[in-house]
């Protein structure tokens, strides 16, 4: 999937790749979709193959994401809970846990949360809701949704880079133990991350019961 989608925009303008990456960037701000992380590794990767500006690149990516989700802010501020679930194309179980969860984790660390939830990858968007309904300042909102916002991005956008400059020696790590490693490093961490998840929704079903 991901070598259709470079191959495709290999063939297309620098002025077209930023346009597709500006749209991308906003809906996944607004509606979720795609995902952050597949728009900013496939940039970074983008980036070195096309020899596009990174910093340019990254920080049109980083105000247009922004964008998006200050668009979910307001509309969650505006409209309330209901309307934003209807929006969002992500089962309704999943959706109303997660924001459960996030209305929870609000509740006990106020909105700096929106700063850590940015860098988690089932909240990553999702945080703007919960700070819309509560209300929170937009300046507040924006200050922190702009520090969360560019540390993923960073991240994503040059890990992107990396894959794109040491593609044959990643190829060949995966080749060695080096992919085991990687992957149990991966799989440990998804299961702590889960088993975070699941004792808060716990905790957070009996604070809203």
């Amino acid at each position: 999937m991901l070598d259709q989608l470079l191959s495709q925009l290999l063939n297309l303008s620098i002025i077209q790749i930023f346009i597709i990456f500006i749209i991308l960037s906003i809906l996944n701000g607004i509606i979720l979709i795609p995902s952050s992380q597949l728009i900013l590794i496939t940039s970074g990767i983008i980036s070195i193959s096309l020899n596009i500006n990174p910093f340019i690149l990254l920080t049109t990516l980083i105000i247009s994401n922004i964008f998006g989700n200050y668009i979910l802010y307001l509309i969650a501020h505006k409209y309330g809970k209901n309307i934003v679930k209807k929006i969002i194309p992500m089962n309704k179980k999943k959706l109303n846990e997660q924001l459960l969860v996030l209305d929870y984790l609000f509740k006990r660390y106020g909105s700096f949360i929106i700063v850590i939830g940015r860098n988690l990858p089932l909240f990553h968007s999702l945080v703007s809701i919960p700070a819309g309904i509560s209300k929170i300042k937009p300046k507040t909102y924006l200050i922190y949704t702009t520090i969360g916002i560019t540390i993923w991005s960073i991240i994503f956008f040059y890990l992107g880079r990396y894959t794109g400059e040491n593609f044959e020696k990643i190829l060949k790590m995966f080749e060695t133990t080096g992919s085991i490693i990687l992957i149990t490093i991966f799989i440990t961490l998804y299961i702590l991350f889960k088993k975070y998840y699941k004792k808060t929704l716990e905790l957070a079903k009996k604070e809203f019961k």
